[in-house]
Protein backbone atom coordinates (compact mmCIF):
# COMPACT_ATOMS: atom_id res chain seq x y z
CA UNK A 1 0.00 0.00 0.00
CA UNK A 2 2.88 2.40 0.72
CA UNK A 3 4.13 2.12 -2.87
CA UNK A 4 0.68 2.39 -4.50
CA UNK A 5 0.48 5.60 -6.54
CA UNK A 6 -3.31 5.62 -6.72
CA UNK A 7 -4.67 4.88 -3.24
CA UNK A 8 -3.67 5.27 0.38
CA UNK A 9 -4.90 3.87 3.69
CA UNK A 10 -6.14 6.28 6.39
CA UNK A 11 -7.94 5.07 9.53
CA UNK A 12 -8.45 1.66 7.97
CA UNK A 13 -10.24 3.16 4.96
CA UNK A 14 -9.00 3.34 1.37
CA UNK A 15 -8.78 6.86 -0.13
CA UNK A 16 -7.84 7.89 -3.65
CA UNK A 17 -4.63 9.90 -3.90
CA UNK A 18 -5.74 11.58 -7.12
CA UNK A 19 -9.10 12.59 -8.52
CA UNK A 20 -10.43 10.48 -11.38
CA UNK A 21 -10.88 13.60 -13.51
CA UNK A 22 -8.01 14.99 -15.51
CA UNK A 23 -5.92 17.70 -13.94
CA UNK A 24 -7.07 21.18 -14.96
CA UNK A 25 -4.22 23.53 -15.97
CA UNK A 26 -3.97 26.75 -13.91
CA UNK A 27 -4.47 28.87 -17.04
CA UNK A 28 -7.79 27.14 -17.70
CA UNK A 29 -8.91 27.72 -14.10
CA UNK A 30 -8.13 31.43 -14.47
CA UNK A 31 -10.01 31.57 -17.78
CA UNK A 32 -13.08 29.99 -16.18
CA UNK A 33 -13.02 32.54 -13.37
CA UNK A 34 -12.77 35.37 -15.89
CA UNK A 35 -15.75 34.09 -17.87
CA UNK A 36 -17.86 33.52 -14.76
CA UNK A 37 -17.20 37.07 -13.55
CA UNK A 38 -17.98 38.52 -16.99
CA UNK A 39 -21.20 36.64 -17.69
CA UNK A 40 -23.86 37.58 -15.14
CA UNK A 41 -26.47 35.18 -13.85
CA UNK A 42 -29.79 35.59 -15.68
CA UNK A 43 -33.25 34.66 -14.46
CA UNK A 44 -35.06 32.26 -16.76
CA UNK A 45 -37.97 34.62 -17.44
CA UNK A 46 -35.54 37.42 -18.33
CA UNK A 47 -33.75 35.05 -20.71
CA UNK A 48 -36.99 34.10 -22.47
CA UNK A 49 -37.98 37.76 -22.73
CA UNK A 50 -34.64 38.58 -24.37
CA UNK A 51 -34.97 35.69 -26.82
CA UNK A 52 -38.45 36.95 -27.66
CA UNK A 53 -36.98 40.34 -28.59
CA UNK A 54 -34.50 38.62 -30.89
CA UNK A 55 -36.79 36.29 -32.82
CA UNK A 56 -40.42 36.61 -31.59
CA UNK A 57 -40.84 32.87 -31.02
CA UNK A 58 -44.23 33.19 -29.18
CA UNK A 59 -45.92 33.88 -32.52
CA UNK A 60 -46.11 30.13 -33.22
CA UNK A 61 -48.34 29.63 -30.16
CA UNK A 62 -51.15 31.72 -31.65
CA UNK A 63 -53.91 30.30 -33.79
CA UNK A 64 -53.47 30.72 -37.58
CA UNK A 65 -54.92 33.99 -38.86
CA UNK A 66 -55.07 35.52 -35.41
CA UNK A 67 -53.88 39.12 -35.59
CA UNK A 68 -53.76 39.68 -31.84
CA UNK A 69 -53.82 37.18 -28.97
CA UNK A 70 -57.21 36.70 -27.33
CA UNK A 71 -55.97 36.22 -23.79
CA UNK A 72 -54.99 39.22 -21.65
CA UNK A 73 -51.30 39.37 -20.69
CA UNK A 74 -50.68 36.75 -23.38
CA UNK A 75 -46.88 36.86 -23.33
CA UNK A 76 -46.57 36.81 -19.54
CA UNK A 77 -49.06 33.97 -19.23
CA UNK A 78 -47.32 32.00 -21.98
CA UNK A 79 -43.89 32.37 -20.36
CA UNK A 80 -45.27 31.37 -16.97
CA UNK A 81 -46.91 28.27 -18.43
CA UNK A 82 -43.76 27.29 -20.36
CA UNK A 83 -41.61 27.68 -17.24
CA UNK A 84 -44.12 25.73 -15.13
CA UNK A 85 -44.06 22.79 -17.55
CA UNK A 86 -40.38 22.99 -18.46
CA UNK A 87 -39.12 23.02 -14.88
CA UNK A 88 -41.75 20.65 -13.43
CA UNK A 89 -42.77 23.45 -11.09
CA UNK A 90 -46.45 22.94 -11.83
CA UNK A 91 -49.20 25.42 -12.69
CA UNK A 92 -50.56 25.83 -9.15
CA UNK A 93 -47.10 26.62 -7.76
CA UNK A 94 -46.21 28.92 -10.65
CA UNK A 95 -49.31 31.13 -10.53
CA UNK A 96 -48.48 33.04 -7.27
CA UNK A 97 -44.96 33.74 -8.57
CA UNK A 98 -46.17 35.96 -11.43
CA UNK A 99 -46.45 39.70 -10.80
CA UNK A 100 -49.74 40.13 -12.69
CA UNK A 101 -52.81 38.73 -11.00
CA UNK A 102 -52.84 35.27 -12.41
CA UNK A 103 -54.45 32.06 -11.30
CA UNK A 104 -53.74 28.45 -12.05
CA UNK A 105 -56.88 28.46 -14.22
CA UNK A 106 -55.28 31.08 -16.50
CA UNK A 107 -52.19 28.92 -16.90
CA UNK A 108 -54.32 25.84 -17.45
CA UNK A 109 -56.27 27.60 -20.20
CA UNK A 110 -53.03 28.69 -21.86
CA UNK A 111 -51.71 25.14 -21.68
CA UNK A 112 -54.82 23.65 -23.25
CA UNK A 113 -55.23 26.17 -26.07
CA UNK A 114 -51.70 27.13 -27.03
CA UNK A 115 -49.12 24.69 -25.64
CA UNK A 116 -49.62 21.59 -27.73
CA UNK A 117 -47.23 19.12 -29.29
CA UNK A 118 -47.37 20.79 -32.70
CA UNK A 119 -46.85 24.30 -31.32
CA UNK A 120 -43.95 23.19 -29.13
CA UNK A 121 -42.34 21.52 -32.13
CA UNK A 122 -42.87 24.66 -34.24
CA UNK A 123 -41.36 26.85 -31.52
CA UNK A 124 -38.34 24.57 -31.19
CA UNK A 125 -37.86 24.65 -34.97
CA UNK A 126 -38.08 28.44 -34.86
CA UNK A 127 -35.39 28.66 -32.17
CA UNK A 128 -33.06 26.11 -33.80
CA UNK A 129 -33.24 27.98 -37.11
CA UNK A 130 -32.51 31.28 -35.39
CA UNK A 131 -29.55 29.83 -33.49
CA UNK A 132 -28.15 28.48 -36.76
CA UNK A 133 -28.21 32.04 -38.17
CA UNK A 134 -26.13 33.41 -35.28
CA UNK A 135 -22.48 33.61 -36.46
CA UNK A 136 -21.15 32.42 -33.09
CA UNK A 137 -22.87 29.04 -33.47
CA UNK A 138 -20.61 28.21 -36.43
CA UNK A 139 -17.68 28.00 -34.01
CA UNK A 140 -19.02 24.67 -32.72
CA UNK A 141 -20.30 23.25 -36.01
CA UNK A 142 -22.24 23.79 -39.21
CA UNK A 143 -25.17 21.49 -38.43
CA UNK A 144 -23.99 18.58 -40.61
CA UNK A 145 -23.19 16.34 -37.63
CA UNK A 146 -25.51 15.25 -34.83
CA UNK A 147 -25.81 12.74 -32.02
CA UNK A 148 -28.60 11.18 -29.99
CA UNK A 149 -28.68 9.76 -26.48
CA UNK A 150 -31.09 9.06 -23.66
CA UNK A 151 -31.87 10.42 -20.22
CA UNK A 152 -34.00 8.52 -17.74
CA UNK A 153 -36.44 10.19 -15.33
CA UNK A 154 -38.51 8.65 -12.55
CA UNK A 155 -42.27 9.04 -12.65
CA UNK A 156 -44.46 10.34 -9.86
CA UNK A 157 -47.73 9.39 -11.59
CA UNK A 158 -48.99 6.47 -13.63
CA UNK A 159 -48.08 6.44 -17.33
CA UNK A 160 -48.45 3.99 -20.20
CA UNK A 161 -44.81 4.56 -21.10
CA UNK A 162 -43.58 4.00 -17.55
CA UNK A 163 -41.53 0.87 -16.97
CA UNK A 164 -39.17 -0.54 -14.38
CA UNK A 165 -35.49 0.34 -14.63
CA UNK A 166 -33.80 -1.56 -11.78
CA UNK A 167 -30.31 -0.43 -12.70
CA UNK A 168 -31.12 3.24 -12.14
CA UNK A 169 -34.27 3.39 -9.97
CA UNK A 170 -34.54 0.04 -8.20
CA UNK A 171 -37.41 -2.41 -8.41
CA UNK A 172 -40.18 -0.12 -7.14
CA UNK A 173 -40.13 3.15 -9.10
CA UNK A 174 -41.12 3.41 -12.74
CA UNK A 175 -39.35 5.66 -15.20
CA UNK A 176 -39.37 6.91 -18.79
CA UNK A 177 -36.60 7.69 -21.24
CA UNK A 178 -36.27 11.07 -22.94
CA UNK A 179 -34.41 10.52 -26.21
CA UNK A 180 -32.90 13.69 -27.68
CA UNK A 181 -31.15 14.54 -30.94
CA UNK A 182 -28.52 17.28 -30.63
CA UNK A 183 -26.74 19.05 -33.49
CA UNK A 184 -23.02 19.75 -33.40
CA UNK A 185 -23.63 23.40 -32.46
CA UNK A 186 -25.56 22.27 -29.35
CA UNK A 187 -29.17 22.81 -30.44
CA UNK A 188 -31.75 20.11 -29.67
CA UNK A 189 -33.78 19.56 -32.84
CA UNK A 190 -35.82 16.55 -31.70
CA UNK A 191 -37.05 15.15 -28.39
CA UNK A 192 -39.12 12.04 -27.83
CA UNK A 193 -40.40 10.29 -24.71
CA UNK A 194 -40.12 6.50 -24.94
CA UNK A 195 -40.25 3.54 -22.60
CA UNK A 196 -37.09 2.44 -20.80
CA UNK A 197 -37.42 -1.15 -21.93
CA UNK A 198 -37.22 -0.58 -25.70
CA UNK A 199 -33.98 -0.34 -27.64
CA UNK A 200 -33.02 3.23 -28.52
CA UNK A 201 -31.95 2.32 -32.04
CA UNK A 202 -35.63 2.05 -32.97
CA UNK A 203 -36.00 5.81 -32.56
CA UNK A 204 -32.77 7.11 -34.10
CA UNK A 205 -34.29 7.65 -37.54
CA UNK A 206 -37.36 9.40 -36.08
CA UNK A 207 -35.31 12.42 -35.08
CA UNK A 208 -33.39 12.54 -38.36
CA UNK A 209 -36.42 12.20 -40.63
CA UNK A 210 -38.95 14.20 -38.60
CA UNK A 211 -36.74 17.26 -38.81
CA UNK A 212 -38.35 20.52 -40.00
CA UNK A 213 -35.37 22.73 -39.17
CA UNK A 214 -32.79 24.06 -41.62
CA UNK A 215 -30.26 21.60 -40.19
CA UNK A 216 -29.30 18.75 -42.50
CA UNK A 217 -27.17 16.27 -40.55
CA UNK A 218 -25.07 13.89 -42.61
CA UNK A 219 -23.18 12.13 -39.82
CA UNK A 220 -24.96 10.80 -36.76
CA UNK A 221 -23.23 9.50 -33.64
CA UNK A 222 -24.83 7.00 -31.25
CA UNK A 223 -23.71 4.65 -28.50
CA UNK A 224 -24.01 0.89 -28.63
CA UNK A 225 -27.69 0.96 -27.63
CA UNK A 226 -28.44 3.17 -30.63
CA UNK A 227 -27.07 0.71 -33.17
CA UNK A 228 -28.45 -2.31 -35.02
CA UNK A 229 -27.51 -3.89 -38.35
CA UNK A 230 -30.91 -2.90 -39.73
CA UNK A 231 -30.38 0.73 -38.76
CA UNK A 232 -26.93 0.74 -40.36
CA UNK A 233 -28.42 -0.37 -43.69
CA UNK A 234 -31.34 2.08 -43.54
CA UNK A 235 -29.10 5.03 -42.71
CA UNK A 236 -26.93 4.23 -45.71
CA UNK A 237 -29.96 4.08 -48.01
CA UNK A 238 -31.29 7.39 -46.62
CA UNK A 239 -28.00 9.23 -47.04
CA UNK A 240 -26.81 9.29 -43.43
CA UNK A 241 -23.49 8.05 -42.12
CA UNK A 242 -24.15 6.20 -38.86
CA UNK A 243 -21.21 6.53 -36.47
CA UNK A 244 -21.81 4.10 -33.56
CA UNK A 245 -19.45 3.63 -30.65
CA UNK A 246 -19.02 -0.13 -30.60
CA UNK A 247 -17.09 -2.62 -28.54
CA UNK A 248 -15.37 -4.34 -31.44
CA UNK A 249 -14.58 -7.47 -29.44
CA UNK A 250 -18.30 -8.01 -28.76
CA UNK A 251 -19.73 -6.85 -32.09
CA UNK A 252 -19.54 -9.40 -34.96
CA UNK A 253 -18.57 -7.77 -38.26
CA UNK A 254 -18.77 -9.07 -41.83
CA UNK A 255 -16.61 -8.37 -44.86
CA UNK A 256 -17.58 -8.27 -48.52
CA UNK A 257 -14.89 -10.59 -49.84
CA UNK A 258 -13.86 -13.64 -47.82
CA UNK A 259 -10.56 -13.88 -49.70
CA UNK A 260 -9.33 -10.47 -48.55
CA UNK A 261 -7.35 -10.09 -45.36
CA UNK A 262 -7.04 -7.03 -43.13
CA UNK A 263 -4.23 -8.00 -40.81
CA UNK A 264 -5.11 -7.78 -37.08
CA UNK A 265 -8.70 -6.84 -37.97
CA UNK A 266 -9.36 -10.34 -39.31
CA UNK A 267 -10.07 -11.39 -35.73
CA UNK A 268 -13.28 -9.29 -35.59
CA UNK A 269 -14.74 -10.56 -38.89
CA UNK A 270 -17.04 -13.55 -38.43
CA UNK A 271 -18.85 -13.81 -41.76
CA UNK A 272 -19.30 -12.57 -45.32
CA UNK A 273 -22.08 -10.41 -46.72
CA UNK A 274 -24.30 -12.15 -49.27
CA UNK A 275 -24.29 -9.63 -52.15
CA UNK A 276 -26.62 -11.76 -54.28
CA UNK A 277 -29.27 -11.58 -51.58
CA UNK A 278 -28.94 -7.79 -51.42
CA UNK A 279 -29.51 -7.57 -55.18
CA UNK A 280 -32.56 -9.80 -54.85
CA UNK A 281 -34.13 -7.62 -52.14
CA UNK A 282 -32.95 -4.26 -53.49
CA UNK A 283 -36.38 -3.07 -54.72
CA UNK A 284 -37.95 -3.78 -51.33
CA UNK A 285 -35.16 -1.91 -49.55
CA UNK A 286 -35.60 1.13 -51.79
CA UNK A 287 -39.37 1.14 -51.18
CA UNK A 288 -38.77 1.13 -47.42
CA UNK A 289 -36.29 4.01 -47.68
CA UNK A 290 -38.68 6.02 -49.86
CA UNK A 291 -41.57 5.48 -47.43
CA UNK A 292 -39.45 6.67 -44.52
CA UNK A 293 -38.04 9.65 -46.42
CA UNK A 294 -41.51 10.89 -47.44
CA UNK A 295 -42.92 10.22 -43.94
CA UNK A 296 -45.67 7.95 -45.19
CA UNK A 297 -44.76 5.57 -42.36
CA UNK A 298 -43.02 6.20 -39.02
CA UNK A 299 -39.52 4.85 -38.62
CA UNK A 300 -40.32 3.04 -35.36
CA UNK A 301 -43.53 1.52 -36.80
CA UNK A 302 -41.92 -1.12 -39.00
CA UNK A 303 -41.45 -4.79 -38.33
CA UNK A 304 -38.17 -6.33 -39.37
CA UNK A 305 -37.23 -9.89 -40.17
CA UNK A 306 -33.72 -10.95 -41.05
CA UNK A 307 -32.85 -12.82 -44.21
CA UNK A 308 -30.44 -15.69 -43.75
CA UNK A 309 -26.82 -14.81 -44.49
CA UNK A 310 -27.45 -11.11 -45.16
CA UNK A 311 -26.97 -8.08 -42.96
CA UNK A 312 -29.41 -6.03 -45.05
CA UNK A 313 -32.96 -6.83 -44.10
CA UNK A 314 -36.34 -6.90 -45.74
CA UNK A 315 -38.71 -4.62 -43.85
CA UNK A 316 -42.49 -4.67 -43.88
CA UNK A 317 -44.17 -1.37 -42.97
CA UNK A 318 -47.28 -1.31 -40.85
CA UNK A 319 -50.15 0.99 -41.94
Amino acid sequence: MATNASVTLRRNRIHLKKREALEVPPRLVELRRTLESTLPRVRIEALLTQVNRWCDFPQVFRHPGERAPRMPHFFTTLLAALIAHGTNLGLATMAPSVEERMTADHLQEMSQWCIREETLKAANTFLVDYLRSVPLSAVWGDGTAASSDRQRFSLQASSLLGSLSPRYFGYDDRAVTVYTHVADHHSVFHTQVIACAVREATYVLDGLLDNDTILRPKEHFVDQHGYTDQLFGLCHLLGYSLMPRLTVSKQPLDKLDRTKHYGPLDAVFHGTVDLALIREQWDQLVRVAASLRHRTAPAQGHSVFQLTGCKFLTITLTP
